[in-house]
């Protein structure tokens, strides 16, 4: 051995080492070195041939280190375990373990190349695996450490197609804090919360919410808080921006662009409950606010309308009807209106209303009325009326022409179409009669003057 040489022991062609004797091997055997039973190497070990095998007795192609040993006697079993103690040169970083993939200089292209690969378990008979991590990291936070990243992905980048630091082709689940800090797209439905995702819905957001307080919102818990803040460059933003978007074979029966569907509180009790609340948006900076403010709809060929409320509307401040409202009325509920303004309950129809056959009767306001009615038959006569309710008791007040007599405030009254009270009973409502003898179409517009605070 030369002693020159910076190994503690130099292992010659067919030399085998058993129980700390060295011994020669036939010229035959395809080993350099062999050593039977346990053995310690307390110096450095150099091994450049270019493939080393742990754990079987034939030599693998293709494999640097190829360990496949089998394991036994305790509890937890570990193929490579690497555990560096680093000493007090090393100011830069370390490693536990380190690898790479580095090609030769030739022309030819690799298929895909893993700095790490995880291979799918294989079970022996009679085996089986309750859980199996293709990789598991434990808790990396300790006294002295001050930031603890269990897996931290540089930036990719360099590739000429794709860079990405994480591709995961099938479910992922976070249980923890999310911070994304970066541009993020999903390109498939996402849920959030207890819910799993479905192709039907693109983001689902069921969530089982705690504790109480929000800051800057006047709630205990907030479902979905977007607070969009605008940069320096912009000139205009929104805060939600809504648009369905289809092809051209669809055949929609309804599409809502926001649907607010109706409450799922169980039997809890609430006071006030808003399907859309608005608060004040106005400030001394902003020229012009508007609650809720909706263009003029048109291009459909039946109906344009920018409002529909199929039930009760209350509008406690001033309104204006083709013109703004009018600031400084004393009036409870001030509506302004344009020169030429028209109340049409027509639908667009030459003959519209109620139709009533002869001696056929009409509730037309059901009860507890008092005001102004004007009234209109559209088919016979084409004759318009006003009367004058209250008190349980009825007035013709005028009819166009003058002279018509087809108008009367008298139940029963034969040859005209008769408007009165009904029954006390019934709550005083406002009652249609004809009694022409032929059909006729009412249309009634009816004016409440009552008011009470």
């Amino acid at each position: 051995m030369d002693v020159a040489a910076p190994y503690e022991v130099e292992v010659q062609p067919q030399v085998a080492v058993s129980l700390n004797t060295v011994t020669s091997l036939p010229p035959s055997s395809p080993k350099a070195f062999q050593l039977s039973g346990d053995g310690v190497f307390n110096g450095n070990l150099g091994v450049t041939g270019p493939q080393m095998v742990i754990g079987t007795s034939g030599v693998t192609t293709g494999y640097g280190l190829y360990v496949r040993p089998s394991l036994t006697g305790a509890a937890f079993q570990i193929g490579v375990n690497s555990s560096p103690v680093v000493d007090a040169t090393a100011t830069s970083w370390g490693a536990g373990v380190y690898g790479g993939v580095r090609t030769a200089a030739a022309s030819f292209t690799l298929s895909s190349g893993f700095a790490l690969a995880a291979a799918s378990p294989s079970l022996g008979a009679g085996s089986s695996i309750t859980s199996m991590y293709g990789l598991y990291i434990y808790n990396q936070g300790a006294t002295g450490v001050a930031n603890a990243y269990g897996v931290m992905i540089a930036s990719q980048s360099g590739a000429t197609t794709t860079n990405m630091g994480l591709w995961n082709q099938g479910t992922t689940r976070l249980d923890g804090q999310v911070n994304v800090n970066g541009m993020t797209q999903f390109s498939q439905p996402v849920s959030i919360g207890n819910q799993a995702a479905v192709q039907t819905v693109g983001l689902n957001m069921v969530v089982n919410l705690q504790g109480q307080g929000v800051s800057g919102v006047g709630a205990d818990q907030v479902c979905q808080k977007i607070v969009g803040v605008f940069s320096s460059v912009a000139t205009s933003g929104m805060g939600l921006y809504f648009q369905p978007t289809s092809g051209n074979s669809n055949t929609f029966s309804s599409i809502w662009a926001f649907y607010i569907d109706g409450s799922n509180l169980g039997t809890s009790p609430v006071t006030n409950y808003y399907g859309l609340y608005v608060r004040n948006q106005a400030r001394s900076q902003t020229t012009n606010t508007y609650g809720i403010y909706i263009e003029n709809q048109s291009g459909s060929p039946t109906t344009n309308l920018g409002l529909y409320n199929g039930g009760t509307t209350l509008l406690m401040g001033a309104v204006g009807v083709a013109i703004a409202p009018v600031a400084g009325l004393t009036a409870p509920a001030p509506i302004a209106i344009p020169n030429g303004l028209a109340l049409d309950n027509s639908n667009g129809q030459s003959q519209a209303g109620q139709l009533l056959a002869p001696g056929a009767t009409w509730t037309a306001v059901p009860s507890n009325f008092s005001g102004l009615v004007v009234v209109d038959e559209t088919i016979a006569l084409g004759y318009t009326a006003m009367f004058l309710m209250g008190a349980g008791a009825s007035t013709l007040v005028g009819q166009n022409p003058s002279n018509a007599t087809q108008w009367s405030a008298t139940q029963g009254h034969a040859g005209s179409i008769n408007i009165y009270f009904g029954a006390p009973a019934n709550g005083y409502p406002v009652m249609v009669e004809n009694q022409l003898g032929s059909n006729v179409r009412v249309s009634l517009m009816a004016f409440r003057l009552r008011y009470s605070a």
